[in-house]
């Protein structure tokens, strides 16, 4: 019932003029590899990537207080519903939720590790590429729909500033829109979305 849009910055087959866009530079902490290993490409890194699923624990949704960062302001049995789902959609609808009943299923003993040491079980997905998985999908017609080769350039506020209101996007070639939403969801991953959130905004500001 929702009508969804997604801008995806590559295509749907990796290319190099896309992976281009993954480069960038580190100031302070080293670090030589902010290209290798991420993927602009329809489905993203799970192209290439194995399929992990693990739920968002305590220390991520707890507080920050040395970064001044307060807790998610998101009921923790409200994310658990949500994380549920999320293992359906991925064809993992039936899988095992504890990790202890796991064990056991194998007929092993919990490892007793040192109390430094958190021991955590992922789940695999049966098919790890997002692209493949959602394929029927995304060519249905209906929602969610996609746009290749979207980069955004620019994000533009509400008038009152509190909200994102409209997307700046353009093409490797040159073309650009502009895609206004009701909401919008930044999912491109954790180094592409700080550097999205520190561009400058589609006003310059």
């Amino acid at each position: 019932g929702v009508d969804v849009l997604v801008l995806e910055g590559g295509g749907a087959q990796l290319e190099a003029s896309s992976q281009e866009l993954q480069q960038g530079e580190s100031l302070g902490h080293p670090f030589e590899s902010i290209g290798i290993g991420r993927y602009r490409v329809l489905g993203g890194s799970t192209v290439y990537w194995g399929g992990q699923v693990i739920a968002f624990d305590e220390f991520v949704r707890g507080p920050r207080p040395w970064a001044g960062h307060d807790a998610w302001p998101v009921d923790p049995q409200e994310l658990a519903a949500c994380f549920v789902e999320a293992l359906r959609l991925l064809g993992l609808g039936a899988v095992e939720l504890a990790d202890g009943a796991v064990w056991q299923g194998m007929g092993l003993p919990e490892p007793k590790l040192s109390a430094e040491t958190e021991l955590l079980l992922t789940r695999w997905v049966p098919v790890r590429n997002l692209a493949r998985h959602l394929r029927s999908e995304l060519r249905a017609g209906g929602s969610p729909r996609v746009l290749l080769h979207a980069n955004v350039t620019g994000l533009e506020l509400s008038d009152d500033g509190r909200r994102v209101a409209a997307l700046h996007v353009r093409t490797r070639g040159g073309r650009s829109a502009r895609v206004e939403a009701p909401h919008v969801v930044l999912a491109n991953g954790t180094l592409e979305i700080a550097r999205l959130l520190l561009h400058p905004l589609a006003d310059g500001r």
